[in-house]
């Protein structure tokens, strides 16, 4: 394995943990929120959901 495709795996990681690091923290905040309304506008569709 050559130290570009080291450096790539490793970066994948830390990106993909990040993400899963901010998933976790807008769970936390909107914990405080379960049960509520909140009005808003679907800007659009995509196949995980609302954007």
């Amino acid at each position: 394995m050559s130290a570009a495709n080291i450096a790539a795996t490793g970066n994948a990681k830390t990106m993909e943990a990040e993400r899963a690091g901010n998933k976790y923290k807008q769970v936390e905040f909107m914990k405080n929120y379960l049960g509520q309304e909140f009005d808003g506008i679907i800007s659009g569709v995509a196949s995980f959901g609302f954007c």
